[in-house]
């Protein structure tokens, strides 16, 4: 049985931070949807967008912890430190991420989806 190794351990926090990255753009989308704010629709769609984006990205992860055999279990939140438990070929795994490296992860992602969002307006 191959061990873990880094690359599993990178698919596992890609999913962790793209489960907490695609609600809290699905609540911003609501939270616009219902402002009055005089951009709403241009906000809403931008945030559809990067939902879209995001979900690909998830499907993608997704498809890559199934070829390496690995499942998530659960994640739980203790004090200051979110604790996954996964699968990874036969062979169950904890990993530690603190909330304040979430956070950073979190907000990376949401600028890279937005940076994505933004190429796709340079290019039309």
């Amino acid at each position: 049985m191959e061990p873990v190794n880094e690359e599993d351990y990178a698919l596992v926090r890609q999913f962790v931070v793209l489960d907490k990255v695609i609600p809290l753009i699905g609540k911003n989308q609501q939270d616009i949807q219902e402002s009055s704010h005089l951009f709403k629709r241009l906000y809403g769609a931008a945030a559809y967008l990067m939902q879209q984006e995001a979900g690909k990205e998830m499907q993608s992860v997704r498809l890559a912890m199934n070829r390496q055999k690995i499942r998530i279990l659960g994640n739980e939140t203790v004090k200051d430190t979110v604790c996954v438990r996964f699968m990874c070929r036969g062979q169950e795994q904890k990993m530690e991420i603190s909330r304040q490296q979430m956070k950073e992860e979190v907000g990376s992602k949401l600028g890279s989806l937005m940076n994505v969002l933004l190429g796709r307006v340079k290019e039309t």
